[in-house]
């Protein structure tokens, strides 16, 4: 596994968090009220950053929040999504780790 590899992993992983943020931006232009965005100090686009990357990490602080029914769903694809990149990820990189100390042996 080379220093590439986790990069390319790391890239992935912003982009699809920086992917997600732009959903959650679209979906707040059509609906001022799916989130409690409006809440905030002041709304702007790193809250949808924000918003995005600590629902993907499943961190989730709970200062920000989904407030309707299709506001949760795209909360609850991006949080499976996020998980579900980090364990495919992780699994490929071990794989590739251990087939590749394998064959020195």
């Amino acid at each position: 596994v080379s220093e590439k590899i986790i990069l390319k992993a790391t890239t992935g992983y912003l982009l699809l968090g920086i992917s997600f943020s732009l959903m959650i931006n679209l979906v707040n232009n059509a609906d001022p009220t799916a989130f409690n965005f409006e809440n905030s100090l002041d709304e702007n686009p790193v809250d949808y950053l924000y918003y995005g990357f600590v629902t993907m990490s499943t961190l989730g602080y709970g200062d920000l929040l989904p407030l309707k029914t299709h506001s949760r769903s795209l909360a609850l694809l991006i949080t499976v999504c996020g998980q579900l990149y980090l364990a495919f990820v992780v699994a490929l990189i071990i794989g590739k780790f251990s087939s590749s100390y394998k064959r020195k042996d």
